[in-house]
């Protein structure tokens, strides 16, 4: 999964309400153009959608599918790639990184 995308499960998964693309572009630190390729690309994989933001009826908000908020903690639950490599580590190497 490209850094990116990772980036974008993780933040919509930390705002469950959703985001406006603008927010979530702001949020992630990338231009629109960048977010609105990562956007097409995940919602094909149907892990976002696009709903209605209640506050403008010109805007969308997006949130993750049930897919994606899935994919999202995994990404960032304890079987994430990071946390596996501290695991392998010993117990003094461990305890002086954390």
């Amino acid at each position: 999964l490209p850094p990116t995308q990772r980036a974008l499960l993780s933040a919509l998964a930390r705002n469950a309400q959703g985001l406006r693309a603008s927010e979530l572009a702001a949020n992630l630190g990338i231009s629109a153009a960048s977010l609105s390729d990562t956007v097409r690309a995940v919602e094909a994989r149907g892990w976002l959608r696009r709903a209605p933001d209640p506050a403008d009826a010109r805007a969308s908000r997006l949130t993750l599918t049930p897919d994606g908020a899935a994919l999202a903690a995994r990404i960032d639950g304890p079987d994430s790639g990071l946390a596996q490599l501290v695991a392998a580590l010993p117990d003094a190497d461990a305890a002086a990184l954390l």
